[in-house]
């Protein structure tokens, strides 16, 4: 993780301040020394904490202190991680240090909201952060899906509009690195992907029957194929697929669009 996020975290602060903290060096003795400490000001869970010491630590030497871990439930008002240095540091950083913790937190704790282990992220993420947010997602207990285009061989509705389906099938072949999953939008496309022993089905914006049928057939050919189920799906719509022998459900608003936890830091 520290790879990437070091990547994230430097174009964050050349984002934020490309010619440095014009003010706080103004203003501020550079021999000033100060605390930050993180607050939570809702309940929620935790994500990203690791981030904290990467970011300040580009800025300035600073010595960091966690209480919690990602995944930890936060309860409103309570102080979780302490940060000190000097304070043209903790002032450089701060705004990009909170922005990090509230997004991930945000997503984590709405993906605990669901408390559903089937809940699936898809590639719907905001551009060059895809790797925290689905991070966040794992962390709130979700699933992770296909991370990238060269995560999976998935053939969707727009590869059958413009190949073909049949042009398709004669391509498809079981490969043990890449695997196979096939978008399906009607019970006709189902059987035609279980033809290729897809690696995974996912049925597209079908109606309650149709997921049923498309299951139990899919089920009657292997049992290992992993079923995920997708399109336009919301909070309230969850309930109406516990009965169904299916093993994921891709929702966009995992990432998409979500609240971020209300967290403070306050520097003294």
């Amino acid at each position: 993780m520290k790879l990437v996020a070091d990547k994230i975290i430097e174009l964050a602060l050349l984002e934020d301040m490309p010619f440095g903290d014009v003010t706080s060096e103004l203003l501020v003795d550079k021999k000033t020394k100060a605390k930050g400490e993180f607050i939570a000001k809702e309940n929620g869970i935790l994500c990203g904490i690791d981030l904290i010491p990467l970011i300040f630590e580009k800025i300035g030497k600073v010595e960091f202190k966690a209480k919690l871990e990602d995944g930890a439930a936060l309860k409103k008002g309570m102080p979780f991680a302490s940060v000190e240095g000097s304070a043209r540091t903790l002032l450089a950083g701060e705004r990009v240090a909170l922005n990090f913790l509230q997004h991930l937190s945000g997503i984590s704790s709405r993906v605990a909201r669901l408390k559903n282990p089937k809940v699936l992220d898809t590639r719907k993420t905001t551009p060059g952060l895809r790797y925290l947010e689905k991070y966040a997602v794992k962390v709130g207990g979700g699933k992770v899906h296909r991370f990238s285009l060269s995560s999976a061989v998935m053939v969707k509705n727009n590869h059958i509009d413009i190949v073909g389906l049949k042009p398709i099938l004669s391509k498809l072949k079981p490969d043990p690195f890449i695997p196979v999953i096939f978008e399906c939008r009607d019970l006709a496309e189902v059987e035609a992907a279980l033809g290729v022993s897809p690696r995974g089905v996912l049925l597209d914006n079908m109606n309650l029957s149709e997921i049923k049928r498309a299951s139990k057939l899919i089920r009657a050919k292997d049992r290992k194929i992993f079923i995920e189920v997708s399109g336009q799906i919301n909070d309230s719509k969850l309930a109406q697929f516990r009965k169904i022998d299916i093993d994921g459900i891709s929702m966009s608003s995992l990432t998409r669009g979500v609240r971020p936890l209300d967290i403070s830091m306050r520097i003294r």
